[in-house]
């Protein structure tokens, strides 16, 4: 229920996915890396819903661990995880830290869209009140993103999330 600027949002969505696909994709990509894909059976990690991996960018999988609505893990918490998994990979893989981060934060922020995007559609369209619950952190997780000082270039982005969580805001109190 929002008037939304369709250039502007373009404009911000062609220049995030651009980004984006400049990501190396050789690499095995889940594509749905979630808390609830992941079960833990006699002491073992098992991975679940697997179906749709292929390959992809490295930071995409890490990126929906860590800012999942279900498992709404705290910022400082998601710094620590991605510090400790970047540590980890570069022990293994040389891969630049630095490029990495910048990959982190156009997918997470690709990924964190999709995830507004499916809980509305879900929420809404089909009538699953459940998934309403998990706008509200995966909204806060996109303002969390926008905020990055490399997340500069998505201005009508940063607008339009604030203008949802207001309108958000607004919903519940009524």
């Amino acid at each position: 229920r929002l008037a939304i600027d369709e250039e502007k949002i373009a404009r911000d969505f062609h220049r995030l996915a651009d980004r984006a696909a400049q990501a190396e994709t050789a690499f095995f990509l889940h594509r749905d890396f979630q808390s609830r894909n992941i079960m833990i059976r006699q002491g073992r990690v098992r991975f679940i819903d697997y179906q749709a991996g292929r390959s992809g960018p490295l930071a995409y999988d890490l990126a929906a661990l860590l800012i999942d609505p279900y498992a709404a893990l705290p910022a400082s918490l998601q710094e620590e995880l991605l510090e400790q998994y970047l540590n980890a990979l570069t022990a293994l893989l040389p891969y630049n830290r630095e490029q990495f981060r910048q990959e982190y934060l156009l997918l997470a922020l690709q990924r964190n869209l999709q995830i507004l995007g499916a809980f509305a559609f879900l929420s809404q369209q089909r009538k699953k009140p459940f998934f309403r619950q998990y706008i509200a952190p995966a909204l806060h997780n996109l303002q969390a993103l926008l905020a990055e000082t490399a997340a500069a270039d998505y201005p009508y982005l940063k607008i339009l999330s604030l203008q949802c969580a207001e309108k958000l805001e607004q919903l519940s109190t009524t």
